[in-house]
């Protein structure tokens, strides 16, 4: 009996979540007890099942558990590259709990909550990487490519919209929701302002669009440049689009009234910003 006694002194009620770096354990057969010379293998089998079945009855607040963790590193991040970091890190855990979940063959219910935490983790890692990639494109696109850049923007804005959403439901602040909000503002900005880059000579579109993206213009100023541009270039004159009310709504894009401009490498610069559409530009 004392090889039985040292394996049930091995379980306990989270051993089908494993502690750190420990494998699970495996449901053992009668067969094996026997091998091991129990006196009553039956009995055995029946208490390890019961302690299994506790486990599984236990999983689901093990499961809630990590995924709090999971939030509350991003939570406590003090800048995008901990944002980024514990993005990282909570999508690395997260996956080794799905690997263990599935080599137990837990619930469907059970792997679809983890699933969909990891769907959501991976989404705001691939936004943040995202700036990047936008950013080039705003600044190195030709007339062609306007419509597909403006497409793009908008794309990432609802992207974020909808991940500023699911931060809210999560009851995450901070660093990230705030990071959220300005990437809003500022794709709502960039696509006002690329509504009205259109048509306009491409070197001065350049020169607008790359002072507004590296913050020495700000939107108003951006948008009110282009406007004038555009009457300028404009055959027979025209009313030139307005251009006084560049302070006020910003080509459909909900670019409110900005009175600073934001980079991607940065914070808000100024004291004006972008409301945007959504109604989700302040935080509650």
């Amino acid at each position: 009996m004392s090889q039985c006694k040292d394996l049930m002194a091995q379980l306990n009620k989270t051993f089908i979540v494993g502690r750190g770096g420990v494998a699970p354990l495996p449901m053992i057969g009668v067969g094996e007890l026997k091998m091991l010379n129990v006196s009553d293998p039956r009995a055995v089998f029946e208490e390890i099942r019961q302690i299994r079945l506790a486990a599984v009855k236990e999983l689901g607040k093990h499961l809630n558990k990590t995924v709090d963790a999971v939030y509350k590193w991003l939570n406590a991040s003090k800048s995008i590259e901990e944002v980024a970091n514990n993005t990282e890190r909570g999508l690395q855990t997260l996956m080794r709990v799905r690997n263990l979940l599935t080599s137990v063959n837990a619930s469907s219910k059970a792997t679809w909550s983890i699933e969909n935490n990891i769907r959501w983790l991976n989404t705001t890692r691939q936004l943040i990487r995202a700036e990047t990639h936008i950013r080039s494109r705003i600044e190195n696109m030709s007339d062609a490519d306007i419509q597909k850049v403006l497409d793009e923007v908008e794309k990432i804005r609802d992207q974020i919209r909808r991940l500023l959403d699911h931060f809210e439901k999560m009851k995450i602040a901070g660093i990230p929701r705030q990071w959220a909000e300005d990437r809003i503002k500022w794709l709502n900005n960039t696509a006002a302002l690329l509504r009205e880059l259109i048509g306009v000579d491409p070197s001065l579109r350049n020169s607008i669009i790359k002072d507004f993206v590296k913050g020495k213009k700000s939107i108003v100023e951006a948008i009110r440049e282009a406007q004038v541009a555009k009457k300028h270039g404009a055959s027979g004159g025209g009313s030139g689009g307005g251009a006084g009310n560049a302070g006020g709504s910003a080509g459909g894009g909900g670019a409110g009234s900005a009175g600073g401009s934001w980079s991607w490498g940065g914070s808000t610069g100024g004291s004006g910003s972008a409301s945007g559409g959504d109604g989700r530009g302040k935080g509650k």
